[in-house]
């Protein structure tokens, strides 16, 4: 489970990198480019979850509230005593974004 509450397991860079799945990243690729405004490839669908070790998609290796809890000592943002922060509105506008466009 990610930081914010979202379940990297059902995160279609995450299936894709655990089963190696290229073409699910090249699925993956072509509708976040069309979803962000940003070029994706398939080399950008890597990612084995936001907490702990290991591969980060682009968007989770720089993701606000991952910093935010990670710099807070949090394992999720429930336990944050300013939830709901901006940090989190802005990430609910992205995720309901990409729910239109599904």
């Amino acid at each position: 489970m990610g930081y914010c509450g979202e379940d990297c397991k059902k995160c279609n860079c995450y299936i894709a990198t655990i089963n190696d799945d290229d073409n699910l990243r090249v699925v993956t690729a072509a509708m976040w480019t069309n979803l962000y405004g940003h070029e994706f490839n398939k080399e950008d669908i890597n990612c084995l979850g936001c907490e702990g070790d290991g591969i980060k998609c682009g968007f989770c290796s720089i993701c606000e509230v991952r910093a935010c809890a990670i710099e807070k000592n949090l394992t999720s943002c429930d336990q944050c005593p300013e939830k709901p922060c901006e940090k989190l509105a802005k990430l609910g506008k992205i995720d309901e974004n990409r729910a239109a466009q599904a």
